[in-house]
């Protein structure tokens, strides 16, 4: 299903145009830099899938930058950091933002002392976008990650995501996610999307990518940067992404991540308000009113579908 221009000639501002705004408007929720990061190529062997050995001249050059959103996450934080730096890859830097957390969070994060690990933390209440787009003004690696401090990685994520990435030759990835209760328990099934989702398929569905899934290559996309959408800041992310790239996000089909849901009023992260969702298509994207109530008929029925029996999958070994 291609994009087609004229049906959104209306649509919400670029990114670009987004960033113009940004220096008339310095509240704005963006960045006014495009600095594209060193390519790593020279980091990888002739298949290009595995890194090098380091040397002392390319160590403190990250492959992946990964971004950590934290806020009054005391009880998981640490096992969702120990969940990145136990990856296979070990060129990579932790970029963790906590968000003015008003309970232990900051105490648990400190008393990690890998050098890896990059702690943004000045006081000031950003929320969710606004802290990721700081966190992503300090990146120095090519592809950026995302994860929730709430949140779990499986073994082997980023290897297999990179070798996705480069042999897709894709701007973004995602991969399967099972939902865990705060106890760590298992309640769903992997969850699936489709194999390749592009704009079109991603309004017409709704949101099918959990954000601690995402891998960005960011040398292919410079400008990125999270709109300030409230709860749906990440759906928001990624429809402008594959807008303006007119490409398609590629799935990979393993389950590498548990998403934590710590309210129990909520089934997941992207069971958003309907006001914010509504937002989304009506004003950022610009759908026509019978098309959004499309496509709010077929996102209930999208989370639903994803709410199944527990499966059984192996206990939660981040180690």
């Amino acid at each position: 299903m291609g994009r087609a221009h004229e049906d959104y000639a209306h649509r919400a501002e670029t990114s670009q145009e987004y960033m113009e705004r940004s220096e008339r408007d310095p509240t704005a929720q963006t960045s006014k830099q495009f600095n594209v990061p060193r390519l790593m190529k020279d980091l990888f062997n002739e298949e290009g899938f595995e890194p090098i050995a380091e040397t002392k001249e390319k160590n403190d050059v990250p492959l992946v930058s990964v971004i950590m959103y934290a806020y009054n996450v005391e009880f998981f934080i640490s096992e969702a950091i120990h969940s990145v730096l136990n990856q296979d890859i070990q060129l990579i830097e932790l970029i963790i933002i906590n968000d003015v957390s008003t309970d232990e969070t900051e105490k648990k994060i400190q008393k990690f002392t890998d050098d890896r690990i990059v702690i943004l933390s000045d006081g000031v209440k950003r929320g969710p976008s606004g802290s990721k787009n700081r966190a992503i003004n300090h990146i120095r690696g090519r592809y950026i990650a995302f994860i929730d401090g709430a949140d779990v990685w499986l073994p082997g994520k980023l290897r297999e995501q990179i070798r996705y990435m480069k042999s897709e030759d894709c701007l973004l990835s995602f991969c399967d996610y099972s939902l865990i209760t705060e106890a760590g328990e298992l309640f769903s099934n992997a969850i699936e999307a489709p194999l390749r989702l592009s704009y079109d398929l991603l309004l017409y569905y709704g949101n099918q990518i959990c954000e601690s899934t995402v891998m960005i290559d960011y040398a292919k996309a410079a400008y990125f940067r999270i709109p300030n959408a409230k709860d749906c800041s990440d759906y928001a992310a990624w429809l402008q992404l594959l807008y303006e790239s007119d490409i398609s996000a590629v799935r990979i089909p393993h389950l590498y991540t548990y998403e934590r849901t710590i309210q129990p009023n909520r089934k997941h992260k992207r069971n958003y308000k309907i006001s914010h969702i509504w937002h989304v298509w009506r004003v950022l994207e610009k759908q026509p009113l019978l098309r959004s109530l499309g496509h709010f008929l077929r996102w209930n029925r999208t989370l639903a579908r994803e709410h199944k029996s527990v499966s059984n999958y192996p206990p939660i070994d981040t180690k």
